[in-house]
């Protein structure tokens, strides 16, 4: 188990931590469980809104979906978004692993999208490549961009249902280990 306490250093001046929680982070190489703090927060830096059963808390873009208790609120997940080639471009998309497989992770995408399109990285976990391509598989517009030229490429995408990832049609243009990055649209 690794200590993972970015959320509590993130507002570590207003964190008073109540108890450890398991995390599954899928920014670490293997899925590592990591530990997250429940904390009572004085959320006046954060612009707050709701979000389902949940609360949607952002600074600065960190973007944490927070669970109301009676003792303060629990991390459900928090995503890390910066503005990169007129898009959001997403560092980090860590999820409690009671809340996988529920379509949090699409709310979330759907949520920022409605702001406008979003780009990955340029490196993605296992975890993360399967989930773009689920993305991609659910009807999402994913395309390859180049961030040299700075446009979308016209290349067709496809989801390989063997690695649980995304395939590019054209050998010139890989999807992983080179320069171009995933787009997002509506």
């Amino acid at each position: 188990m690794v200590d993972f306490i970015r959320i509590a250093r993130s507002i570590q001046d207003h964190t008073s931590i109540e108890r450890n929680d398991s995390w599954s982070d899928d920014s670490n190489d293997g899925g590592i469980d990591v530990t997250f703090d429940i904390f009572s927060e004085d959320l006046d830096s954060y612009d707050i809104s709701d979000f389902g059963p949940f609360k949607w808390a952002e600074n600065h873009g960190m973007i944490l979906i927070l669970d109301p208790t009676s003792s303060g609120y629990i991390p459900v997940a928090e995503v890390n978004v910066h503005s990169a080639y007129g898009c959001q471009q997403i560092s980090l998309i860590a999820i409690k692993s009671e809340y996988q497989r529920q379509k949090l992770g699409k709310q979330i995408f759907d949520r920022l999208l409605s702001r406008g399109p979003i780009l990955s990285d340029h490196s993605q976990t296992p975890e993360s490549r399967s989930f773009w391509s689920s993305l991609l598989k659910s009807g999402y517009n994913v395309s390859l961009f180049d961030p040299r030229a700075k446009k979308l490429l016209n290349v067709e995408l496809s989801a390989d249902p063997r690695l649980n990832e995304i395939r590019s049609d054209n050998p010139e243009f890989p999807v992983y280990g080179s320069i171009y990055l995933l787009h997002v649209s509506r």
